[in-house]
């Protein structure tokens, strides 16, 4: 394993354990009933075992000396300037639009970015929107915003 790879998962599992802790002095709660900390809780435990499992995976994998600028090889930047851009205008429409209509603009574009066949993009992007509906708003009760489309 490469020292900068030990470095950073060591990085990473200290701040899960800082959360951890965090989460626990917020207070966890139970399932049914959570505390403000239950979500951090979790997130912490998951984080650290994947950091865990990142480190074992590493130490067990074959080296190989990748250089630091090999690692940015390929990488499409229009694409990265599309999402980061498409963040900050949704960011900037979600309360006037609205989230049915925000989220599906959104999703229309990042789908869009992998190349979807147009049937696929549109069914994945109103799935993705009514799913995600009904999970906040219906299930866990989180205000959403209405925009143009009352519901």
């Amino acid at each position: 394993m490469e020292r900068r790879d030990l470095l950073s998962s060591f990085v990473w599992f200290t701040i899960a354990i800082y959360v951890f802790l965090t989460s626990i002095r917020l207070g966890v709660g139970a399932f049914n009933h959570p505390g403000p900390g239950f979500l951090l809780f979790w997130s912490s435990i998951f984080f650290a075992f994947f950091t865990f499992l990142l480190v074992i995976m590493n130490l067990l994998a074959k080296k190989n000396t990748v250089r630091l600028v090999d690692s940015w090889k390929g990488v499409k930047w229009g694409n990265v300037v599309t999402v980061i851009i498409s963040l900050i205008i949704y960011t900037m429409v979600l309360t006037k639009l609205g989230y049915l209509l925000a989220t599906l603009g959104l999703m229309i574009i990042l789908f869009g970015i992998g190349r979807m066949k147009p049937w696929v993009l549109m069914i994945s992007s109103i799935l993705t929107v009514v799913l995600s509906y009904f999970i906040f708003y219906v299930f866990l009760k989180v205000p959403l915003p209405r925009g143009v489309i009352a519901f």
